[in-house]
């Protein structure tokens, strides 16, 4: 864990009493292994000092169905003892209802919400005067783009990612009667592009373009479990890959 003092302690012990690592040329070579492990290290306490921020800003954080369900009953509450005395608590409260993602890959980093653009500017320059006043590292604004993933759905490691709008029908039971209403949820959904992994199998000459099997001479000396075995580790390694995903039926075409 990032905050282990003994470790960093520790680290600081190394970096000090081996003096061959900071007076040679290893230390500034950026493909050795050391120079991997100070820069992981170095955004693993980025990401360990976002995810404490989040936690404090953002405490209305939707786990389940139910949790949501007692959070806007407790809002509501709030509305109807606060009304009268002070309504910024309470526009407050509403505001801190969202939810954040976060996805890191290699040296890019990417953080979705379902806030306004303009929360999303206050994300950005807070970013910047954190990299800049925290950790001593000028980030260039150039390097954060701002997108909407409703309109403009963008492709990461084989997903496609947009912002999908889900609604729940839920009752809400007063004291002497039942109200039927719905509950509009945002969420971001990684969408599973069978035509990628067709095209991957159809270059290892595994099926044709539109997704049908194919068959090698040299399939025919295999016996029907060999066949099997093969055909199973390419599921699976399949299924692995795209875990991820809500909606996995377009794997069903490899079949």
């Amino acid at each position: 864990d990032i905050s282990d003092v003994s470790f960093l302690h520790f680290l600081r012990f190394i970096l000090h009493r081996n003096r061959f690592l900071i007076n040679s040329d290893i230390s500034h070579s950026e493909n050795n292994l050391f120079h991997r492990f100070l820069w992981n290290f170095y955004i693993h306490s980025i990401e360990y000092c976002l995810t404490y921020l989040w936690t404090q800003f953002y405490c209305f954080q939707p786990t389940s169905f139910w949790f949501v369900q007692n959070k806007m009953e407790f809002i509501r509450k709030i509305r109807y003892l606060l009304k009268k005395s002070n309504p910024l608590i309470i526009k407050n409260s509403r505001q801190r209802f969202c939810s954040n993602h976060y996805v890191r890959y290699r040296n890019n980093l990417m953080l979705a919400t379902d806030g306004n653009i303009e929360s999303i500017k206050n994300w950005k320059t807070f970013l910047l005067i954190l990299f800049d006043q925290f950790f001593h590292s000028w980030l260039e604004p150039s390097r954060i783009s701002v997108m909407n993933s409703y309109h403009n759905p963008f492709s990461i490691l084989g997903y496609v990612l947009h912002t999908k709008t889900e609604f729940q029908k839920l009752e809400i039971q007063f004291l002497h009667y039942l109200m039927d209403t719905s509950l509009v949820l945002k969420s971001l959904c990684g969408v599973l592009p069978i035509t990628y992994a067709i095209g991957l199998l159809n270059k290892g000459g595994f099926c044709d373009a539109s997704g049908h099997p194919t068959c090698k001479l040299s399939w025919t000396t295999l016996t029907d479990n060999e066949i099997l075995d093969r055909f199973n580790r390419i599921m699976k390694k399949t299924n692995q890959y795209y875990d991820g995903c809500r909606k996995k039926k377009g794997l069903h075409q490899l079949q």
